[in-house]
């Protein structure tokens, strides 16, 4: 019913085999509410800059609203994508380093690792703030988005390891990419769509039951064990916190920021028991 739907319009039909009548998933009340809201942010951002965002319903793994850009009619890139382009998730990604680690019982929320100068064959890979903490728990690391301690983690674990989680959680990851990449994969030297990146995401908010994202109605409803259970709560709890008095009182919310290198792309990405969610903001340039 609006320009920035015909995004959708379009991946339905390439996901509908030419067929004339499709019915999608989209929610038409949360489609709106997605619209209204990026047309509201969209606003006070710099020029040139656009926003794509997809929100998942975790009972049906149905994408029930899908932002592509800002401006559907902005003659510069407005008809790009940004749910399915390909972008860095920054540190969006390491939820998935600390899944694997605990998964293979290498690591718990409560180890202390050491965010401390390292040295990777000649890459001195800093925090974005530029400094180090030294000792920490995992879950603060995590939570605090250090990097050093993702990096030493999945050193230790070997890439192979964090690269085969997440494509297990549903974010297809480029072989030729992870291998030129290397360790740099897990803070955002790799590039996976946003749609890929959603499903992961509602795959630690099912508990580890892993099913691929629907635009379509018919489309069946495939449910995988890739995690276990307790996996999925240990990275909640690194990324929501300990209950508490106040957190009774707010919406719950478990949720990762990333930024990608040379700061070219924005990530936020989380999950509520209801819905996984993924935001996206740069210039598709």
């Amino acid at each position: 019913n609006c320009k920035n739907d015909i995004h959708v319009g379009w991946m339905a039909l390439g996901r509908g085999g030419g067929e004339s009548l499709l019915q999608t998933t989209i929610d038409p009340e949360a489609q709106y509410i997605a619209h209204s809201i990026v047309k509201q942010h969209a606003h006070v951002l710099p020029d040139h800059l656009d926003v794509a965002l997809v929100l998942v319903d975790l009972e049906t793994s149905g994408i029930a609203a899908l932002i592509g850009s800002s401006d559907f009619a902005d003659p510069r890139d407005g008809q790009v994508n940004g749910a399915t382009a390909r972008r860095s998730p920054g540190s969006a990604l390491k939820p998935f380093v600390y899944a694997a680690a605990f998964e293979a019982g290498r690591l718990s929320p409560e180890t202390v690792v050491d965010d401390a100068p390292l040295d990777l064959g000649g890459w001195r890979p800093k925090n974005i703030d530029r400094t180090y903490l030294g000792e920490m728990s995992a879950a603060e690391a995590l939570r605090q988005s250090r990097n050093t301690p993702a990096l030493r983690i999945a050193r230790d674990l070997g890439l192979p390891s964090v690269i085969s989680m997440l494509r297990r959680c549903g974010i297809a990851v480029s072989t030729k990419r992870e291998r030129s990449v290397g360790l740099a994969s897990v803070v955002g030297g790799i590039e996976v769509p946003l749609v890929d990146l959603v499903g992961g995401y509602a795959t630690l908010a099912r508990g580890g039951v892993q099913m691929p994202v629907r635009l379509l109605a018919d489309e069946p409803q495939i449910r995988r064990r890739v995690l276990s259970e307790r996996t999925c709560a240990a990275i909640e709890l690194c990324l929501a916190g300990s209950t508490n008095d106040a957190a009774l009182a707010l919406p719950f919310l478990a949720a990762k920021t990333g930024t990608s290198s040379g700061h070219r792309d924005a990530v936020a990405a989380g999950w509520n028991r209801k819905w996984a969610a993924v935001v996206w903001v740069g210039r598709f340039d």
